[in-house]
């Protein structure tokens, strides 16, 4: 019995060398260091507590990147830090927040992406200035300034032979609103990030991402999930002499786009993977524009589904799938919105059918 126990502790202590002997620093320590003081920055009792614990997190995890072989590492013990990745590894965006006991959010950011010259990975530190400068849905940002975000869910797809990441984030803003948004992020050879794009058609004009803001009293569905949509198709008709006629539905933040209503106009069923989310409005006509009032309107689910190279607008999605609970989320918890782990996600780019 006595020779059993110490063989078996023998072989265990064999993996766990053969497991962390790849890394050549002690990899679960270092992550257990980052998860006690990302507790720190979740549930310190002040906001110096949060941001001192914050900037250790921050070093700390730029220390572990900066070895060989940091793109393997599973951080998903790390309950308050997002890391996501491309199937092909060629980047890892790692981003996480700082709450405030004031209840508004501060974001933070590192890029960890491969340099194709150099043939290294590159430590990029992201900053956040979605709220210093204008019209940030519009603008594209580059140099580490970015629109600052937790992530939790990574997209990727090709438009004219570039390749584009489409990142879904959550932003938990103030005590009266939150923010979601759908932001892109494009790499040179160089590894410097691009972020934005005009990938968004019918949602807007030059859009280079979309934000949505609602009422930090209620929740969005924002999501990347295969959901059903219609294809329109004129019918061959001997009658030329009644014009079609369309309606103009507006979104919450009064964008168009175009529905036929013409009876000539065949509609096709078809499914496919497109990132739906719920249409916003305010309480009462009076409040358009003040987002702490914007709630999802009842059972409307509107989407962007890829192809011809772009983001297309689709209204009214027949969004009656099964769904995953409480929304594919930033796994926030319900009471506070606080957020914990994301796992490492790869994903492929989705396959376009242009009939």
């Amino acid at each position: 019995m006595k020779y059993r126990i110490v063989f078996v502790f023998f072989i265990i202590t064999l993996i766990c060398k053969n497991l962390y002997s790849q890394y050549p620093f002690p990899v679960k320590e270092y992550t257990d260091s980052l998860a006690s003081l990302g507790d720190k920055i979740i549930n310190g009792k002040s906001d110096f507590v949060r941001f001192e614990a914050n900037e250790k997190f921050k070093n700390l995890l730029v220390f572990i990147l900066s070895h060989d072989k940091a793109i393997e590492i599973d951080f998903s013990p790390v309950k308050n830090l997002s890391a996501l990745a491309p199937e092909d590894n060629s980047f890892m965006i790692f981003s996480w927040v700082v709450p405030r006991t004031n209840q508004s959010f501060e974001s933070f950011g590192i890029l960890y992406a491969y340099n194709n010259r150099r043939k290294v990975y590159e430590i990029i530190e992201l900053k956040d200035v979605k709220n210093t400068v204008t019209n940030a849905e519009k603008k594209t940002f580059r140099k580490g300034e970015w629109w600052g975000a937790l992530y939790y869910d990574i997209i990727t797809v090709k438009s004219r032979g570039r390749v584009y990441h489409t990142l879904i984030g959550w932003d938990g803003n103030n005590a009266l609103s939150t923010r979601k948004v759908v932001d892109i992020l494009s790499l040179s050879p160089m590894a410097q990030p691009t972020f934005g794009a005009s990938l968004f058609s019918g949602f807007g004009k030059q859009q280079k991402r979309v934000v949505f803001e609602y009422s930090a009293n209620t929740q969005m569905v924002l999501r990347y999930e295969k959901q059903t949509y219609y294809v329109e198709k004129k019918k061959k008709s001997k009658n030329t002499q009644k014009p079609p006629t369309s309606k103009t539905p507006h979104t919450s933040d009064g964008f168009k786009a175009q529905q036929n209503v013409d009876d000539n106009i065949k509609r096709k069923k078809k499914s496919a993977l497109m990132i739906v989310f719920d249409r916003l409005v305010p309480l009462n006509p009076s409040l358009n524009g003040v987002y702490e009032f914007y709630i999802p309107e009842t059972n409307i689910v509107d989407g962007f589904l890829y192809y011809n190279d772009r983001w297309n607008y689709i209204p009214d999605v027949d969004a009656r799938n099964p769904i995953v609970p409480h929304d594919k989320l930033p796994q926030m918890q319900k009471d506070g919105h606080m957020p914990v782990s994301q796992r490492k996600v790869k994903t492929k780019i989705p396959p376009v059918n242009d009939n």
